[in-house]
């Protein structure tokens, strides 16, 4: 038996084959066909697979997706603004390689940007070195208990990262463990306060490296914008090297777990538990609009010790060829704070709905339209992107 492909102008054949992991000539039935399918599909980078045999020849027909994406994202409706635009190729030398930038602007702070790669195969098929240099120029607005604005503080921040995963000798593939490495640097510039802002024991107990041993389990099997399964990334490890006494230990838990039903409803979960003792501010988590609770100020409550989730429940109403249209309804919550006592009285809840419109001939393509209201202030906004509000996969290590 021999094997032939059809649609491949932009994969690396080898790549490809090592994806199929086969060799022929070989036994296959309608189980194997599935699972091939499956394989396929499951790289999110053709939007259409059909295998077949016919007279002694195994065909593999596929339609490549248009993998260079553009970044568009923002948030508006109280706290500061953000936008963001880049684009990122994310088959790069058509072996799944990604590479791009994003440039990011918060209110009227000058822009920033980062640089991101992401390197697979790097000792095997299931290995992965993911590698970021950014250099951004953020205005955190800080809030009281009342959600009112008590100041602003403006940083440059410049940081390096690297990370690296690949399986254990001892398990299968869903699971790899690897390593987390961050380099910062932070300058404060002057604040903008109407009360006291603990802005000089960011900059006094500033802490300059992370080193966090990372594990993931991954079993998420993604098909276009509907998606089963989980992954789980874990990091637990130190901050250390400022003016501050450490190492101070960091711990980072995530949890996305998806379940389709019937092709067009999907539920989406996803958790975050990060904590640490540290007064640094790259071990602070500052909870709202832009990535993890909608309908509240970016920041809106933040701490060394925090907690969120999001619950997101999708329905497909249309699926042309072209066009996917998703209905959305969400709810978002958590809690930050300096102390594990004081989290409950932080406690925010969101409620909204959204659009989801995806093109699945573009990888990753979801333009996103999301509009939130807060339960406990009443507080509300628009979130909107050209991807979904949170994704297991992503091409960037910037929070």
């Amino acid at each position: 038996m021999s094997l032939e492909f059809e649609g491949l102008s932009k994969s690396d054949k080898d790549w490809f084959q090592s994806i199929l992991d086969i060799t022929v000539p070989c036994d296959l039935n309608a189980e194997n066909l599935q699972s091939l399918h499956d394989r396929i599909i499951a790289t999110r980078l053709f939007s259409y697979a059909e295998l077949s045999i016919r007279s002694h020849t195994f065909f593999i027909k596929v339609e490549e997706k248009w993998t260079l994406i553009p970044v568009l994202r923002g948030k508006v409706g109280g706290g500061t603004p953000l936008l963001v635009v880049g684009a990122y190729e994310s088959h790069l030398l058509g072996r799944q390689g990604v590479l791009g930038g994003e440039f990011r602007r918060y209110g009227q702070a000058p822009w920033g940007g980062l640089i991101y790669t992401q390197l697979p195969y790097i000792i095997d098929k299931y290995s992965l070195l993911q590698a970021e240099i950014s250099w951004l120029h953020r205005i955190r607005t800080f809030y009281n208990g009342a959600q009112e604005s008590v100041g602003n503080l403006e940083t440059d921040e410049q940081s390096n990262r690297l990370q690296f995963l690949s399986p254990s000798s001892f398990l299968d593939q869903r699971f790899r463990f690897g390593l987390y490495v961050e380099a910062f640097d932070l300058r404060g510039l002057a604040p903008e306060s109407k009360g006291p802002l603990p802005t000089q024991t960011f900059i006094e107990f500033n802490q300059k490296y992370k080193l966090l041993p990372t594990f993931e389990f991954d079993n998420l099997v993604v098909d276009n914008i509907i998606v089963n399964g989980m992954r789980s990334l874990d990091k637990i490890g130190w901050i250390f090297g400022g003016a501050d006494e450490g190492p101070h230990l960091l711990g980072e838990l995530e949890l996305f777990y998806y379940k389709a039903f019937h092709q067009t409803l999907n539920l989406a979960l996803h958790t975050y538990l990060s904590a640490s003792d540290s007064r640094a501010l790259q071990a602070q988590h500052f909870l709202g609009g832009f990535d993890s609770i909608r309908g509240i100020p970016d920041g809106a409550i933040w701490g060394n010790k925090a907690f969120y989730a999001n619950a997101e429940l999708l329905q497909l109403i249309l699926r042309k060829h072209y066009l996917w249209l998703e209905t959305a309804l969400f709810c978002d919550f958590g809690e930050a704070a300096q102390h594990w006592d004081e989290m409950a009285k932080t406690h925010r809840t969101s409620l909204g709905g959204g659009l989801r419109l995806a093109v699945p001939q573009i990888y990753r393509l979801v333009l996103r339209v999301d509009y939130a209201w807060n339960l406990e202030t009443g507080s509300h906004g628009i979130s909107l992107g050209l991807n979904q509000f949170f994704q297991p996969y992503t091409p960037s290590l910037t929070p």
